[in-house]
């Protein structure tokens, strides 16, 4: 594989790692075997956030350990810089174009564009897109917190604000006529 697919192979490696553990790049970069523990029948990520100095003790999912699998040089330090470029280049290529709104401040006046959604991806979307899908797939808010090393709640339930589609869905299933309803 030449050299600038196999790197551009990492980066994506990488941001599925972000997205099937949650933690921060900075905590990636200082990952390795070592962190890797075995307790029981469970398989554990053990570090010490670079952020809180939290330690925090994660369980490996099947495709986090496909991932470490399938990618070996995932634990080799990366600039976040380089990372951040690359993400977007590899989202560019997969094809994920919709329009987003973005919201800027300059000047203290709100600014509001449009933008491609590949081009607002950073490191920092593996985390968020782990505590939304955590969220959805039924895992406690409370039990979230501790995976992401939160000191409090208040930091996790970003997480918990539901998509508008879910929103749009719910509503109206709770407002949904019965069907043996009589309308005059």
């Amino acid at each position: 594989m030449p050299q600038q697919e196999n790197f551009m192979e990492n980066v994506r490696g990488k941001f599925l790692f972000l997205i099937f553990n949650g933690m921060r790049f900075s905590d990636l970069q200082r990952m390795g075997d070592g962190n890797i523990v075995q307790m029981g029948e469970f398989r554990l990520l053990r570090y010490t956030q670079v952020k809180t100095k939290e330690v925090v003790t994660i369980a490996l999912s099947d495709y986090a350990e496909e991932i470490i699998d399938r990618w070996p040089d995932l634990f080799n330090p990366m600039s976040e810089q380089a990372f951040n470029s690359k993400i977007k280049d590899v989202c560019k290529e997969a094809g994920i174009k919709e329009l987003v709104n973005v919201t800027t401040y300059k000047g203290g006046q709100r600014v509001q564009e449009q933008k491609p959604k590949w081009q607002t991806v950073s490191s920092h979307v593996g985390r968020h897109t782990h505590g939304v899908l955590s969220i959805e797939r039924g895992l406690h808010t409370r039990l979230l917190q501790d995976n992401f090393g939160h000191g409090s709640l208040s930091s996790t339930q970003v997480y918990t604000k539901v998509n508008d589609l879910e929103r749009y869905k719910a509503t109206l299933e709770a407002w949904k006529r019965p069907e043996n309803e009589v309308t005059k």
